[in-house]
Order: structure tokens, then C-alpha cells, then sequence
């Protein structure tokens, strides 16, 4: 009669790479030190956008300055852009005071995410209250935040591009 010897249970279900636990074990901290890794390398190389509008510091208080906001509602400013195929602008500001427009106006449109998609135009003075330009890089699309600027006041409106024409007003001012 011969007798067989018990096998080793380590031969019996196979080597230590083909375990189910053995993975799990070791497989959940492998993955976290990946996804932890990846997180790193994004956190570093993908600066946030910063907000754009006029806040500033007061001691230990935030404020926002509302003087050119203010200006622009006492002048009684509006404005209305065409924006033809392309890149071109027309515009076409009205002043209910008398106010001797500047030779250049600023016209940005800000991308409420991404930095890297705003855009600007300087607009030259065609005639009076007549402005022309060109948008720098491509026409717009998508939600942007358009404002328009001579330094001292400033006209702001949201608005959903492709559009041919935009109305801006001053904002409502609670005294």
C-alpha cells in the first residue's frame, strides 16, 4: 500500500501571483498611490483663474470699488456693439451729460472658466460716439463677460455669443 504524502498548500492552489487577496491587499494601495500622484501632478501644473473686477483690500475687509460703475451711471452711458463676420466691432456709445469721448475704447470679453479664452479690442474713434475694432484673436463663443472701458467708467453685460448685436447699460445703483 502506498501512501501519498499532503501537498504543500502553496502548490496546491498556485503561486503567489495568481491570489485574489494577495492583489487586493496590494492592489488598493498601488491604485491610491496613482490617483494620489495624479492629483499632485494636476494641482501643480493647472494654475487657477483668477476672478476679474475691482476688489481691493481694506485693512481686514473686502470691498468693491463701484466708482467707475458709478460714473458711468451718472454720465447716463449706453452702448450698442455690432459684431459683424469675423473679428470686426462697431459701436456706438450715447452719453445723456455732455461728455467729450476718448480717441480709443477697450472692449474685453472674459470667459467666466477659462483665462486662456478671454479676449480684448481696442476700438478706434470713427466719428463721434462711433467706435471701430477687431476682436485680437477669433470671434467669440459661448457665455463671455463683456466690458467695455475709457479707464474712469466702465459698461458691463453678460451675454451668449455668436450674437450680432449687444445692448449695454449701466448697472442699477442702490444709494
Amino acid at each position: 500500500m502506498k501512501t501519498t504524502q499532503p501537498q504543500d498548500s502553496n502548490e496546491r492552489n498556485g503561486p503567489w501571483y495568481t491570489h485574489f487577496y494577495m492583489w487586493l491587499v496590494v492592489g488598493i494601495p498601488v491604485l491610491s498611490v496613482v490617483v494620489c500622484a495624479a492629483l499632485i501632478y494636476t494641482a501643480v501644473t493647472k494654475s487657477d483663474d483668477l476672478v476679474r473686477d475691482d476688489w481691493y483690500m481694506d485693512g481686514k475687509t473686502l470691498k468693491q470699488d463701484l466708482s467707475r460703475d458709478l460714473l458711468s451711471t451718472k454720465l447716463g452711458l449706453k452702448a450698442t456693439a455690432q459684431f459683424g463676420p469675423g473679428q470686426s466691432i462697431q459701436l456706438q456709445v450715447q452719453s445723456d451729460q455732455p461728455y467729450a469721448f476718448p480717441r480709443q475704447l477697450h472692449l474685453d470679453g472674459f470667459h467666466p472658466i477659462h483665462a486662456s479664452l478671454d479676449e480684448q479690442a481696442t476700438l478706434t474713434q470713427i466719428s463721434d460716439g462711433v467706435y471701430q475694432g477687431k476682436w485680437s484673436r477669433a470671434p467669440l463663443k459661448g457665455k463671455y463677460y463683456i466690458e467695455l472701458t475709457d479707464g474712469k467708467w466702465r459698461l458691463r453685460q453678460a451675454a451668449e455669443f455668436p450674437l450680432t448685436t449687444l445692448e449695454m447699460l449701466p448697472p442699477p445703483m442702490v444709494h
